[in-house]
């Protein structure tokens, strides 16, 4: 398939040439974490595992029953410098950290995850669409588009039941 004009060539998602840059660290909360290679896991464990306690419990679970993903499906990466948001490996979603932390943590923290959950709700509605189709491209769109909206009433269900709804 040929990419259209006007569409990303760098394809931000396709962690091809990124393959040997993560390495298994352990299970925070039932999910897996891993690292850039060159990370002490130690380290940022110590560091980190009340923040990947929060992203876990407090977003990913919640999303995992409205996209009805099993939990071995999702894993948390950290990577300080990259520009990955999340991939697809796949169909294993990666999300990383970082984002996470320095957007929405603070609110979580505070008992406030609408936004969080909003934002993290829409970023593995983008992955699961790379099941169909690897580019960004208007059939992504269309899948990305067609994820939302046959979950969002079940997105709705649990954004209502939050507490700080």
């Amino acid at each position: 398939m040929e990419m259209e004009e006007g569409y990303d060539h760098k394809f931000y998602c396709d962690v091809r040439a990124r393959d040997t840059y993560f390495e298994a660290s352990e299970r925070i909360s039932g999910y897996r974490v891993f690292m850039v290679n060159g990370s002490n896991p130690q380290d940022v464990i110590l560091d980190k595992r009340q923040v990947m306690e929060r992203f876990a419990l407090s977003i990913l679970h919640p999303l995992e029953t409205v996209f009805d993903l099993k939990s071995n499906s999702l894993n948390i990466f950290y990577d300080k410098d990259g520009d990955l948001i999340a991939f697809n490996k796949g169909g294993d979603l990666f999300l990383n950290i970082r984002p996470y932390e320095q957007w929405h943590d603070e609110d979580v923290r505070k008992g406030k995850t609408e936004n969080a959950l909003i934002s993290w709700y829409h970023t593995l509605a983008h992955q699961l669409a790379h099941d169909y189709i690897r580019y960004h491209n208007r059939e992504h769109e269309f899948y990305f588009l067609a994820i939302c909206e046959q979950h969002f009433l079940e997105f709705v269900k649990v954004l209502k039941t939050r507490p700080d709804m």
